[in-house]
């Protein structure tokens, strides 16, 4: 890969408000919400949730307050 795959300003990825209530992401999370998904889960000993599940997760915990 080149430095900055996705071409964007400064190599950012994610970004939110100052509240951070509304959060923008480049990479794709769902695309790891299970480890059969993640190319280095046989690496890592990963189980079978993917580390991108962390994210909605979080975000189910904060809306079900």
């Amino acid at each position: 890969y080149a430095k900055n795959p996705n071409g964007s300003m400064e190599d950012i990825a994610g970004i939110c408000n100052s509240k951070g209530n509304v959060f923008g992401l480049m990479p794709h999370p769902e695309r790891h919400n299970s480890a059969l998904n993640n190319p280095h889960s046989s690496e890592t000993g990963s189980s079978s949730e993917g580390p991108g599940m962390k994210i909605f997760r979080n975000a189910y915990g904060y809306f079900r307050k």
